[in-house]
């Protein structure tokens, strides 16, 4: 296996800022590392059965909380984890997904058995212990996969461990939600390596034929105001991989991250989130114009709530400025209206 390679990080300082930005678009080909051409023996895909998986079939609406990019062990990632509890305490948050870089810097490494990296308590279990009875639905980002193979599946095993952490496999469909809404997780820092295991074929399964809403998640944006969107405001390699999918199975939503701030972006009757500021906050720009039509943006520590109903998706962002939480609140609310119709009971 090759030598991992590092991100540069250089802080937006005025003396700076000019240099970081040419280094950050100099590193970012090497922030997608250490995976593997082929998988041999295959990734893990663990039974349902082997842990508790809540059934929320019965949700009306179904209340998700959405955040990326968290797994610092930071101060900022616990402030921004008491908020989450508290507002989970309020509007009854039934799931919570999780868009990538779970632990910074260089994802877990694996343990004799029996024993577990203690990046799990430090970066997960504690920040959000005051979320309780709340299940996280992960996927692998690239800092995840900093630490090779090995990492990210010390991530799915780790299921077997927590009553919290659910990351059943590299890429999934999450299990028992209500039939009019179908949420597929997918690893993109594996697609735009280009190698194959099959992710696309199971989200077109999963996503093309579902009644009612149609939900991806990845740690990549397709479209972004952040650095990794370019002077064009799209990731060209994660369009040229995901667009495919999310026009041929016509999805409703994209949940993103890798970009640390907030963003509501629009193409066609495709809505995209960036959600990458739990942990981490980088300046960003207002959009007049681009590939994607931008609703909002904001440099703020925070999270998203979603409250999917059958024929709404109702969106709000929360957020304070960096070293303000006492500014925390409701800073965006937007709703996108279904298509399609409500879907039929299975």
């Amino acid at each position: 296996m090759t030598p991992p390679r590092r991100c540069l990080h250089v802080p937006p300082t005025n003396g700076t800022r000019l240099l970081g930005g040419l280094l950050a678009v100099l590193s970012l080909a090497g922030c997608w590392v250490r995976v593997p051409p082929r998988f041999e023996p295959p990734p893990p895909r663990l039974p349902l059965d082997a842990f508790d998986v809540a059934d929320l079939r019965g949700r009306d609406p179904l209340v998700v909380l959405v955040f990326g990019d968290s797994g610092t062990g930071s101060d900022e990632q616990a402030e921004v984890g008491r908020r989450m509890a508290r507002t989970c305490a309020a509007r009854g948050c039934d799931l919570a997904l999780m868009l990538g870089d779970n632990f910074y810097p260089r994802g877990v490494a694996p343990r004799p058995p029996g024993s577990w990296d203690e990046a799990f308590v430090r970066k997960f279990e504690a920040p959000y212990e005051q979320l309780v009875g709340l299940q996280f639905w992960a996927i692998a980002g690239n800092h995840d996969w900093h630490g090779g193979r090995d990492s990210v599946d010390t991530e799915v095993a780790y299921s077997l461990r927590s009553e919290r952490w659910r990351m059943p496999a590299y890429d999934y469909v999450v299990p028992a939600l209500p039939a009019w809404v179908t949420i597929y997780a997918l690893d993109t820092v594996v697609l735009l390596q280009g190698v194959g295991i099959g992710q696309l074929e199971r989200g077109r399964r999963a996503l093309c034929d579902a009644r009612g809403w149609r939900i991806l998640m990845g740690h990549a944006p397709v479209y972004s105001s952040g650095p990794h969107g370019g002077t064009s405001g799209s990731n060209t390699a994660a369009r040229a991989a995901l667009l495919p999918l999310l026009r041929d199975c016509d999805v409703d939503l994209y949940l993103s991250g890798h970009e640390h701030h907030q963003e509501h972006l629009v193409a066609g009757e495709l809505h995209q989130l960036v959600q990458g500021a739990a942990a981490r906050v980088r300046s960003v720009t207002a959009r007049s114009a681009g590939p994607a039509t931008q609703r909002f943006v904001a440099s703020r520590y925070g999270f998203a709530l979603l409250e999917i109903s059958p024929l709404t998706v109702e969106i709000e962002f929360f957020g304070y400025p960096p070293g303000v939480p006492d500014a925390f609140g409701s800073i965006y609310r937007a709703t996108i209206l279904n298509r399609r119709g409500a879907a039929a009971p299975r």
